[in-house]
């Protein structure tokens, strides 16, 4: 009765406009048919799919299946983009809001994406069990490449995964790290940056400055396991100035972050 297509396209429209069960997804698609059969005229639907057979379309849909074909999609707008697909990869984790559910004794969702920084194109994501930061970058689009370059936001990855799979690697070092980052501020406080990158970003109600310095570590990590695998240190220092649209005041906003790199860097990269 109705093309399969069709209800899955417009359905993936009705959740980006918001709708958040069934019924909706099925008011959204029978108030806007018109316009959605005008603007996809090759899955036109004749009639709104009554929201039972919504729920029974795309609960027999294969969510693996489903993802792969959007991985195979994000791929080639990335690689369409322009003459190269995107060098930097980004891989984070967030939990999503409302995913957790007291009564049904089910915890928060946690999703993890990679994302192609040029292009600003979400390669892939994937709903994990445990912390974002727990989970294998290996199994994800973006990182199956070669030639990219992964900001990771999570030290328990590790540098081989990189080296496998032909990429360079950089990490955010955290609290979780206490010993690398007692290193690598260190290594920061008594040794001459390599280069160093001024740059300041002005919008409506927020004014940052940033300095980006990149350290070679020397012989700093010989005695520890992070020695053969960090090729250079990145410290960057922002001071953000951020005006309150209610008072109209500023306020000054200062942090420092550590990163540890497996090949040589220079503060554009």
């Amino acid at each position: 009765m109705y093309s399969q297509v069709g209800v899955i396209l417009f359905s993936l429209i009705a959740m980006l406009s918001g709708a958040r069960s069934y019924r909706q997804i099925h008011t959204l698609i029978d108030r806007r048919l018109a316009l959605l059969n005008a603007a996809f005229p090759a899955v036109a639907l004749r009639r709104a799919p009554a929201y039972t057979s919504v729920r029974g379309i795309l609960q027999r849909l294969d969510p693996a299946e489903l993802e792969r074909a959007f991985r195979r999609h994000a791929d080639g707008l990335d690689q369409a983009c322009a003459a190269t697909p995107s060098r930097f990869i980004a891989i984070d984790g967030k939990t999503l809001r409302q995913s957790f559910d007291a009564f049904a004794d089910r915890k928060a969702a946690h999703l993890l994406s990679a994302f192609a920084v040029d292009h600003r194109i979400i390669l892939a994501h994937e709903v994990i069990e445990r912390d974002p930061g727990g989970a294998d970058p290996d199994r994800h689009a973006g990182t199956e490449r070669t030639g990219v370059h992964p900001r990771r936001h999570a030290l328990s990855k590790t540098f081989e995964i990189a080296r496998r799979t032909g990429n360079d690697l950089i990490v955010q070092v955290k609290d979780n790290q206490p010993t690398l980052l007692l290193c690598l501020e260190d290594i920061a406080a008594t040794t001459a940056p390599v280069a160093v990158d001024d740059s300041r970003n002005h919008a409506r109600n927020r004014r940052e400055n940033r300095r980006i310095a990149v350290y070679a570590p020397g012989s700093a990590l010989d005695d520890t396991d992070w020695g053969p695998l960090v090729a250079a240190v990145v410290r960057v220092e922002r001071r953000t100035l951020i005006r309150s649209s209610a008072t109209g005041q500023w306020t000054m906003r200062q942090e420092t972050a550590f990163y540890a790199s497996d090949s040589a860097r220079t503060p554009s990269t």
